[in-house]
């Protein structure tokens, strides 16, 4: 995830960079409204972390400005300006959460969090199709040729993931975070508590007439590759 933060006190920045990275984000810093601009006209980034008392262009100016261009990355305001009037300002600009200073950095990457999960949902397609399946995020549904197929929650999440990243390789440093999400013990599904992961992709992909193989390059890649009949 990369973050830009726009903070012209140098010793705020130096500490919410450090311990952002440490959170395993990625910063890019702007020490002047002007810069933060020119950052977020040119570049995608998840999230803002914006101070309002900046030189060159105000805080409330440049998010206003980022808005005037249809930028529509979450903005954390964050101020040492208190009143309910100015947190009201920061909110009617266009930023979607406030934090004022002296701050919890728990609570500052609490937040953030929240603002990035916020954004993907919107984001997200309700419906995700690939030939006569169907499934719908929203509703947490799965249809093959409009027939209702009951999946278990890790089973639902599996299927959401195979068919958003369908036609796609798994990068090498996303390999592990995979694994790790799917291929756990489950006791409701199996007596031994076996982990569930590919064995439970084999067994969707082979209720719908499909196939799964994997092609992998060492060093380089592993492929989960899907095929699903479309008649």
């Amino acid at each position: 995830m990369k973050i830009l933060l726009v903070e012209d006190d140098k010793c705020i920045a130096g500490f919410i960079s450090k311990g952002l990275k440490q959170e395993g984000f990625s910063i890019a810093h702007a020490l002047n409204g002007m810069d933060g601009y020119l950052l977020a006209s040119t570049e995608k980034f998840d999230v803002a972390i914006v101070d309002i008392m900046l030189p060159e262009i105000d805080g409330l100016t440049l998010i206003d400005k980022l808005r005037g261009r249809k930028i529509t990355m979450p903005i954390l305001v964050l101020s040492a300006k208190k009143t309910v009037d100015d947190k009201i300002k920061g909110l009617k600009a266009g930023g979607d959460d406030y934090m004022t200073k002296p701050f919890a950095f728990s609570e500052l990457v609490a937040r953030l969090k929240a603002l990035i999960r916020r954004a993907v949902r919107i984001m997200e397609p309700i419906q995700l199709v690939i030939g006569n399946l169907s499934l719908d995020t929203d509703k947490r549904e799965v249809k093959c040729e409009e027939k209702k197929i009951e999946l278990q929650p890790l089973e639902f999440d599996l299927l959401k993931y195979l068919l958003k990243n369908s036609g796609k390789s798994i990068a090498p440093e996303n390999i592990d975070n995979v694994f790790k999400r799917f291929y756990r013990c489950d006791e409701s599904r199996s007596k031994q508590g076996h982990g569930l992961g590919l064995s439970l992709t084999a067994a969707i992909v082979k209720a719908h007439n499909g196939t799964i193989s994997v092609k992998s390059k060492i060093n380089e890649y592993t492929s989960f590759i899907v095929d699903i009949p479309l008649f």
